[in-house]
């Protein structure tokens, strides 16, 4: 009996030196960083912050104001993962025998064990699966971005910081990122295109993860340059397709994400916040440039923009047609444009663009019938213009 109960200690002060350090983990070491509490705060962060900042709370705090997270407790969320984590690592070390036994049945790998028991574990014991309402369905069209971004708690992890959690490829593998990091595993998010995926990595034996399929299931880099769409050379290296992402580039994607949520809620003022975040956080990305030029053009439709901003855009979409007056003219939008670049006063800049439209418009209905029409405007680029990417705050 007295052996039975020394065992049961041994065993007791075994898992009690292992659990976790959930303080240490979500500041990577560095007692001396304050983690932020808002996504305000988040957003100030600079690159040597962030690389201490917690995955888990830098995504859970880029839901914040959200559809779908109007109930967000950040720190009810954080203790959650932190226990998933703690049972994750208990029936890990109570199953590694397996692995000791028949290294070869786990690739003579004891990251791919420790995964395939993670997976398993938050699959059967919380019940975490994708959400069967975003699956596409055969022979109909992929659903609309408003659809699948429609709620918060499909691409954020705070969707699946609870028993019986659903998410989406946008969420699912940030979430095992966010558990696998607290038990100390070298995961990191990688993108390919339209999709998120984790990664083992540890110089040795790296592999990825699958997070959005039944079971665990790990496929090469070459499965991911065909799915779920294609990309050519060149999108793989604008994009960082298939790399694993730096801490900035991981904050990237949350505020494009949050910028997604945002526009399918038809808020283009905070969805050109998140967007202009995404983009500063990570600028060599096409994706982000397109993103970030769209929302502004969408956000100046919508009457949203800053005054100096907005003008940009008028005279950026201000065609001056061939005819009577053209240089005169050309050099009036050229002198006005001018004038904002140099900061002096928004109304008279705004005045003086009123009386250059008007002297368009006289000339248009002035011109004879035999004239031939004014030529139609190609493309319009959307500008980058300097944006603080500061969302409005709630009143």
């Amino acid at each position: 009996m007295l052996v039975l109960v020394a065992a049961l200690f041994g065993a007791w002060k075994y898992f009690q030196t292992k659990k976790p350090s959930t303080a240490l983990n979500r500041t990577q070491g560095k007692p001396s960083f304050k983690p932020p509490s808002s996504y305000a705060e988040l957003c100030a962060l600079n690159t040597n912050e962030l690389e201490h900042c917690d995955v888990a709370l830098m995504n859970l705090l880029c839901a914040e104001g959200l559809r779908g997270a109007e109930n967000l407790n950040v720190s009810n969320c954080l203790a959650t993962l932190d226990q998933m984590a703690a049972h994750v690592k208990f029936e890990t070390e109570r199953h590694l025998y397996k692995f000791l036994q028949n290294k070869a049945e786990y690739n003579n790998s004891e990251g791919y064990f420790r995964m395939l028991m993670m997976a398993t574990v938050l699959q059967q014991d919380w019940d975490i699966r994708y959400n069967p309402d975003r699956i596409p369905q055969p022979g109909r069209h992929p659903e609309p971005s408003t659809a699948f971004f429609a709620n918060s708690q499909d691409v954020l992890i705070h969707g699946l910081a609870r028993h019986d959690g659903k998410g989406t490829c946008s969420s699912m593998p940030v979430f095992y990122i966010a558990i696998g990091r607290r038990l100390g595993y070298p995961l990191r998010l990688v993108k390919a295109k339209h999709h998120l995926f984790a990664r083992w990595v540890d110089g040795i034996n790296g592999f990825n993860i699958e997070g959005t399929s039944i079971g665990f299931v790990s496929h090469d880099d070459s499965y991911y340059r065909g799915w779920p769409a294609p990309f050519t050379a060149e999108e793989e290296q604008a994009e960082s397709y298939l790399k694993p992402l730096t801490p900035e580039q991981e904050f990237s994607v949350f505020a494009s994400i949050r910028g997604a949520v945002l526009e399918a809620a038809n808020n283009p003022a905070w969805a050109l916040g998140a967007y202009a975040q995404a983009f500063y956080k990570d600028p060599q990305s096409v994706g982000n440039q397109w993103l970030f030029a769209r929302a502004e053009r969408r956000a100046w439709k919508a009457g949203v923009l800053p005054k100096h901003q907005s003008l940009e855009f008028e005279f950026h979409d201000l065609e001056i047609p061939t005819g009577p007056n053209q240089i005169l003219l050309q050099q009036e939008k050229e002198r006005l444009q001018a004038m904002l670049r140099l900061g002096l006063s928004d109304t008279d800049v705004e005045s003086g663009l009123r009386m250059l439209r008007s002297q368009l418009q006289t000339r248009q209905a002035a011109r004879s019938p035999l004239e031939p029409p004014d030529p139609v405007p190609g493309q319009i680029v959307p500008l980058l213009p300097g944006a603080t990417g500061v969302e409005p705050q709630p009143r």
